[in-house]
């Protein structure tokens, strides 16, 4: 029966999940949050719905991030996420019967603990057979590099949670690593430097559409202001305060550096030969991450490699990830 499944791919990500289902395309982008009653499980709200309420929510309400650096951390509030998901998406009663297969895109190096409780989710949310491929592999492959030959391609896939720098070559990763330090770690040293600088304090909505808008790693790209709001640290009262894109720069460049050691080190790490691929075929971003502005100007000035960001970077691990699991044959599917 495996021949009349849906096939379903899912980028689970920190900040974003992503589901691309067969005949339909990208059916999900929205926020990793849940809101629910404090103390149990009940849900009051998911994705962007539950976004709005950052901040703003009741003492009887939190939201929460059922998934921390790529992988599960909560496993009730994914397992009922997914699960939404797919009911309110999967609308065949035939297909839902038979279940989908599913192909999940995971950090590097994911352990198999970890590996075993996202299948464990997945099947629980209602799929059947669950494959999973590393996200930096399905980033290149989504961004329609051609990872079959032997040629060596770098990604730097920055993400919510995490940044995968990877080098990909004959259809798997030659060297890489991933460390947890990506989007939500400027989103977090924004509003660490405005409480600092101004006595304010802004929530992660403001500090995100600051790094969004405002925030740059490369000196002359940027130069605008922007007038910020929060809450006075010792009066409790609403304040505005205007700032520039250039004070943000050492703050930024703070959290940049840990990326660019990163990269260095792969680079160092991989084989002459695929090393001289990268250098003259350049490095690939991918990721919502590598939009953040002079981001990839400044890893081009770190390494002296060209660097190219992905069309559409942050759909580029869950289209990877659909890719593959739709060549897969039915026999890999079962020997797997």
């Amino acid at each position: 029966m495996g021949f009349f499944r849906q096939n379903v791919a899912i980028d689970l990500g920190t900040d974003t999940i992503l589901m691309y289902l067969e005949n339909k395309g990208i059916v999900v982008n929205q926020p990793s949050l849940v809101s629910v009653k404090k103390g149990t499980d009940t849900i009051v709200a998911i994705g962007d719905e539950s976004k709005t309420m950052l901040g703003r929510v009741n003492p009887d309400t939190e939201v929460i991030r059922p998934v921390a650096s790529g992988v599960v951390s909560h496993f009730t509030l994914t397992k009922k996420m997914i699960s939404y998901y797919l009911n309110s998406n999967i609308t065949n009663f035939f297909h839902r019967i038979l279940k989908p297969d599913v192909m999940v895109a995971v950090p590097l190096h994911t352990t198999e603990v970890e590996k075993r409780a996202v299948e464990r989710v997945a099947q629980e949310a209602g799929c059947a057979r669950v494959f999973m491929i590393e996200e930096p592999l399905a980033a290149a492959i989504g961004a329609g590099l051609n990872v079959e030959n032997a040629y060596g391609h770098m990604i730097v896939d920055i993400g919510g949670g995490t940044t995968d720098v990877a080098v990909v070559s004959f259809q798997g990763v030659v060297s890489g690593k991933s460390i947890k330090v990506a989007g939500d770690s400027f989103d977090t040293a924004i509003m660490e430097y405005i409480k600092k600088q101004y006595g304010m304090m802004i929530g992660p909505l403001e500090a995100e559409r600051i790094k969004k808008e405002l925030a740059c790693l490369y000196h002359g790209m940027v130069t605008n202001t922007m007038e910020i709001h929060g809450t006075d640290v010792i009066e409790g009262a609403y304040k505005e305060q205007t700032i520039t894109s250039d004070e943000l720069m050492e703050t930024m460049m703070e959290v940049a550096l840990p990326i660019l050691d990163c990269i260095h080190e792969v680079l160092g790490n991989t084989p002459p030969e695929l090393a001289g691929d990268i250098y003259s075929r350049g490095i690939l971003m991918t990721g919502n991450g590598s939009l953040i502005k002079g981001l990839a100007e400044l890893i081009h000035r770190s390494t002296g490699i060209d660097v190219t960001i992905a069309e559409n970077p942050g759909l580029c691990v869950v289209n990877g990830a659909y890719k593959v699991l739709t060549t897969m044959s039915e026999q890999q599917k079962t020997n797997i």
